[in-house]
Parts: C-alpha cells; structure tokens; sequence
C-alpha cells in the first residue's frame, strides 16, 4: 500500500474551534471509534446551518498516554453551546511542528515517527498536545491527506541588560537568513573552542560574529575562526538557527555550526581576545550561558554527535 509522508516543518497556528463529541476515546480504541463518535458533531452542524465551513475532521490528542484523552471532532467557524454529545473545544495555537501524510490512515504512524524525529533532531521539546487533520475524501488512499500537527514547548531564553530584555528563541533548521555565525568547534584532540577570558571580563563565547555584506554565513564563519583564534576551518555542518528579538535593535537571526579544525601554534588575536579550548564534558560549565540557556545543553549534543560521526 502506498504512503509518503512530506518534509517537517514548524509553522504558527492558531486556535481552532471544533465541535467534538464529548466521549473521548483512547489509542487502542480510536481507529474503531471515530466513526461513531463523529456522528454526533456532524448531527449537530446539520442542526446549526453556518456553524461549519469546509471544516475538516480532528483527532486532538491532549498527552502521549492516550488514556480517555482524545477528542475527536470537527472544525466550526465559531463557538456554541454545549449539548448532551458534542462539546465546544479548539486546538491549541501557537508553534507547531507539523507534515503532511499522503496515505491509508494505517500509516499515519509514519507521520508521527517522523515529526518526532525531527523535532528531537533539530532541538524542539514537544508540549504534549497533538493532532490530526483529516483532509477530503478520497477512493484513492494515496491521496488522502492527513496533517500531524505537534505543539511546540518553545526553547526560549530572556537575557536582562542595559535595561532592555533580549529574547533568544530556538527555531530550529529554518529557511531564514544569519546575520551573525557561531561555532562549535573540535580541534584534532577532540576539544572544544572558546574565546574570551579577558582580564575583567572572564566570560568565554563561542567564536563567531556578523555576516559581512557578499559573504555566505560559512564563509563569514571561517573568517572569524581565522580572526578570532587563528583556526582553520575542515569541515562543518549547520546545527540550526535562534531567532533573536531586541528592542533596541530588532529582530534577527543567528545560526550555529559544528566544525572541525586546527589550531596554529602563533596566535595573535586581532580583536586581544584570548582563545581557550576545553573538554566536552567542561564546555557546559565554561561557555558564559551554558547553564543558563538550555538551547546550550542540546547544541552540545548535537554537535558530539555529529563529531561522532565525522
């Protein structure tokens, strides 16, 4: 039987009203159950004319245990009374990691498996609550759509100073332009790169710094691990980007490499910022905001384990 499931991506979404039938159902029961539960909601928009547009069936999972927690229902165009059946309730707004799922609803597990994956992939921590879009009707399984939608606990980190709160947002592998690159880096010996360590000013960064007009963002990245600590760059791999909002200055984008490089044994650091190499295991403790951000916690990760497999 043919299915395909689309690429993941992580989108906004707003609250959305559905009439859902007020018996919920559980996973072991919901392939068996749907039908019938959704008899009631559509007997009610039959009874309401307007309630419903070109609204689609809904599966809302509210946990990962299943356990009496999934509604089901459909999408209406505005709230109403609850009845005996069918209760008013929507699905949760806000950033979602969701794909589209071509296919028999058998292999909807597909779909799941892969939102999942990514999202551990590219640093997503899940909320808990998710859902299923039943697309149109068709006597062609390998038409019918389904969109898993998951929402997203957002990976977000407030930074005081000057009198301003800069707010540091994890959005993942985006398709959004870098303004500034950073890198962690692993020398030959399996350490890691810092810069920083200035005499009343003890905090160590990771290197990196603004994307200069022409440049690519890896090439910027090799000039300043060549500027800031005279390291060459052999290879690297994008991480992801964090969206970065500042009153002051506006929004952009920053994004995060793992590389691999050298060091030369002459440093003379054009900017007088010491360079400063460290464990793995030390990295978390050294880098300024590595217990304060937990974006931190999971770009360690990643990178070992893309050292791992270099």
């Amino acid at each position: 039987m043919i299915s395909n499931t689309t690429s993941v991506s992580t989108v906004t979404v707003k609250p959305q009203v559905i009439a859902a039938a007020r018996q919920r159902t559980t996973f072991q029961k919901i392939a068996a159950e749907i039908g019938t539960l959704l008899a009631a909601p559509w007997a009610l928009i039959a009874e309401q004319p307007g309630l419903r547009a070109d609204g689609h069936n809904v599966a809302m999972y509210w946990d990962d245990t299943g356990e009496g927690s999934i509604e089901v229902g459909v999408q209406v165009v505005r709230r109403f009374e609850d009845t005996a059946t069918v209760v008013c309730s929507e699905t949760p707004g806000g950033r979602a990691a969701a794909t589209a799922h071509y296919g028999d609803y058998s292999r909807l597990g597909s779909a799941h498996k892969a939102v999942r994956a990514w999202c551990k992939q590219n640093g997503h921590k899940l909320a808990g609550p998710f859902w299923e879009i039943y697309g149109d009707w068709d006597d062609d399984p390998s038409r019918r759509r389904t969109d898993a939608v998951y929402l997203l606990d957002e990976m977000v980190h407030d930074w005081q100073t000057d009198g301003r709160t800069i707010r540091f947002t994890w959005v993942g592998d985006a398709q959004v332009e870098a303004a500034r690159v950073y890198a962690l880096a692993f020398t030959p010996e399996g350490k890691m790169l810092l810069v920083g360590g200035r005499p009343g000013d003890p905090g160590f960064w990771l290197p990196g710094g603004g994307v200069e007009a022409g440049e690519t963002p890896e090439v910027a990245l090799a000039r300043e691990l060549k500027e800031e600590a005279a390291a060459t760059l052999h290879e690297m791999r994008r991480i992801g980007f964090q969206r970065v909002d500042d009153p002051a200055r506006g929004s952009e984008y920053h994004a995060f490499y793992w590389c691999r490089i050298t060091l030369a044994e002459e440093f003379d650091p054009e900017l007088d910022v010491p360079r400063h190499t460290v464990l793995p295991a030390d990295f978390l403790d050294t880098l300024f905001w590595g217990r304060d951000d937990r974006k931190a916690a999971f770009l360690l990760a990643r990178a070992l384990e893309l050292q791992a497999g270099a």
